[in-house]
């Protein structure tokens, strides 16, 4: 197996109405993402953004088969390259981890604590790419130079608690790069970091998905991280998609409430003089509001927002909104 091969990017991701509920102890329904569509194309960066409990994990994990048992995916489709993904099987079992892989928050969970990390990264190689013992610790030191681990052979036989959490990160993402997938998924890879290695993670993942051509799913609730590395951004309100397009589109002309209120809380984006926190808090999954999901905390509600869900839709050039007052298509 050439392991340093180009590989053919294939056609990405594709997610089409996409709805993921779970089922809870006391029989209730969690309507955790609902109708999702969105695409990851090779060499594109795609940021979900949104607050916590949007929808934007649960997407990224149906994605990679990776829901809880009392999951139950009621519709939609995920293709990649055009293989459907869905029901979740072998199509997703063989795909994962070599055509599309996951980089997660916790980067101290995502490791095995009596394992070195180099033999995590090698064993990627030895399991999956069937190379000797000798030529996966190779493979594995050139990986971790590429992922700018200094001092590679020695960080080979550390173990993940003798890391700091930047460099943890770097481990799990030269993981998930490994076999080199057409399609890599970021969950909050960077939430827990402080701002100058954030800053060194959000470049090497740039840097490595142009070299490589992959296509970057990155999962936040940081605008401003949005703003620093998306080509597009895919907004999420209690489960829904409301408004997606280019970065200029929907972080510099904004057409759906929620995201105004987002831009809000980022005066570096938005340059407001404070932050402005939008008003009240998401809806409950269980007990969704008739109509639009945002309805209770929206500036600019009209009766029709409190009886029918609003569709997303073209509003001009690429960009959609899910909204009965914002969504007038102009073309």
């Amino acid at each position: 197996m050439d392991l340093h091969a180009p590989k053919p990017r294939g056609r990405g991701v594709s997610i089409r109405d996409l709805s993921v509920q779970f089922r809870t102890p006391s029989g209730s329904v969690v309507h955790a993402a609902s109708n999702v569509e969105l695409d990851v194309a090779p060499g594109e960066c795609v940021v979900v953004l949104g607050e916590s409990g949007s929808g934007k994990s649960v997407t990224a994990r149906a994605t990679m088969g990776l829901l809880e048992p009392n999951a139950h995916i009621a519709s939609g489709s995920i293709t990649l390259d055009g293989t459907e993904l869905l029901p979740p099987g072998r199509a997703i079992e063989a795909a994962r981890g070599r055509r599309i892989s996951m980089v997660f928050q916790d980067s101290l969970s995502a490791l095995n604590p009596v394992h070195t990390v180099g033999a995590q990264i090698a064993e990627m190689f030895q399991v999956h790419g069937k190379l000797s013992t000798r030529r996966a610790r190779q493979e594995t030191i050139q990986l971790m130079r590429k992922v700018a681990i200094p001092d590679p052979d020695r960080r080979f036989r550390a173990y993940p608690h003798q890391l700091s959490g930047g460099m943890r990160q770097r481990i799990v993402i030269a993981m998930a790069l490994a076999l080199h997938p057409q399609v890599l998924i970021a969950d909050e890879p960077t939430t827990a970091l402080d701002v100058t290695v954030q800053a060194g993670i959000l470049d090497l993942l740039l840097g490595l998905v142009r070299e490589e051509g992959m296509g970057l799913l990155f999962i936040t609730h940081d605008v401003g991280v949005a703003a620093e590395i998306a080509d597009r951004v895919v907004v999420m309100y209690a489960g829904s998609v409301v408004e997606a397009g280019t970065v200029e589109q929907v972080l510099v002309r904004p057409r759906h409430p929620y995201t105004r209120g987002l831009l809000q809380t980022a005066p570096s984006v938005s340059h407001a003089r404070r932050d402005q926190p939008i008003a009240g808090s998401l809806p409950d999954p269980a007990d969704l509001p008739t109509g639009c999901a945002f309805q209770e905390r929206c500036p600019v509600a009209v009766p029709e927002c409190h009886q029918v869900r609003p569709a997303l839709l073209p509003v001009g050039g690429g960009q959609q909104v899910a909204c009965h007052v914002e969504g007038a298509d102009d073309d």
